[in-house]
């Protein structure tokens, strides 16, 4: 599988329902995104949980995104 942009993950998802590019997403900053909520609540499975809770917020709303720039600044 090919390696995308962000912009065009988020695209993907958004307008195509794109399972694959949520996956490739989800791996790329869910460990990352951990550490920094960790850094925060000072709590690894709150943070996990916080992070998860992200991932399906993004899911269930990609219908609303408009893709402008990468995920980080969301």
């Amino acid at each position: 599988m090919k390696r995308q942009k962000d912009h065009q993950l988020l695209q993907a998802i958004s307008q195509y329902d794109d399972h694959q590019a949520f996956d490739e997403l989800y791996h790329k900053y869910y460990e990352s995104l951990c550490l920094f909520s960790h850094s925060m609540i000072h709590s690894r499975e709150l943070a996990e949980e916080v992070v998860s809770d992200v991932f399906v917020k993004l899911w269930k709303n990609r219908k609303r995104y408009l893709v402008r720039t990468s995920p980080k600044s969301y």
